[in-house]
């Protein structure tokens, strides 16, 4: 996604990024030049086709068809599953084998 114009973003991940105190520019790049971009690891069928947004310590959970920022989190929290809520990780090591 280059474009941060194109986006927008749920309630929820606006106010995320300012419990986190995260720094635009360092969204704004999350968001637009991810250093990886993965499936979705949650496994409900309301999640499908979700990417998260991988940049540094920041992750953000993007769907890509309504354009629209789910969620962002500190990369280490989406990684060990540490989330506010229950996430359903994916079982299969590949997907934190580069990371």
């Amino acid at each position: 996604m280059a474009n941060i114009s194109e986006l927008s973003f749920s309630s929820h991940a606006v106010q995320r990024a300012l419990d986190m105190a995260l720094d635009a520019d360092e969204l704004r790049l999350t968001l637009t030049r991810p250093e990886h971009v993965r499936p979705s690891p949650m496994t409900r069928p309301e999640y499908a086709g979700q990417k998260i947004h991988i940049r540094g310590r920041v992750a953000a959970a993007v769907n890509p068809t309504t354009k629209t920022v789910i969620t962002v989190m500190w990369y280490e929290q989406f990684k060990s599953g540490d989330t506010r809520r229950r996430i359903d990780v994916l079982e299969d090591e590949e997907f934190f084998r580069d990371n």
